[in-house]
């Protein structure tokens, strides 16, 4: 699969950062990742991943659960569950890292020890 000029340049920031390049761009825009957990962060966890190029396919997490669950479909990378309780601030920024950390090791295709 070839990027074409619209798509690179859509994801040309990406694209020019190594943790990612044209090659991770690919693995991202291959990939679908199952996202389940309670609103409001479900909805910004969604929307940031689909920025990234992701497939993103959402489910409501059970009432009492307090957090975030995205998982690959591809394997290429473990689950990663977020905590979301606690002050809408920290819990952005703590959300933001992780999925960002997990991105990368998407796009690296290799996981982590």
């Amino acid at each position: 699969m070839e990027l074409d000029n619209r798509t690179i340049e859509k994801f040309s920031r990406q694209i020019l950062m190594d943790e990612i390049g044209y090659d991770g761009q690919l693995r991202l825009l291959s990939e679908t990742v199952w996202l389940t957990g309670p609103d409001p962060w479900r909805a910004w966890a969604a929307r940031y991943l689909r920025a990234a190029g992701l497939e993103v396919k959402e489910s409501p997490a059970v009432k009492t659960s307090r957090n975030l669950r995205l998982i690959a479909s591809s394997g290429r990378c473990p689950d990663l569950v977020i905590p979301v309780s606690g002050e809408g601030g920290q819990t952005m920024v703590a959300m933001g890292l992780a999925m960002t950390q997990w991105l990368r090791t998407l796009a690296s295709g290799e996981m982590e020890a």
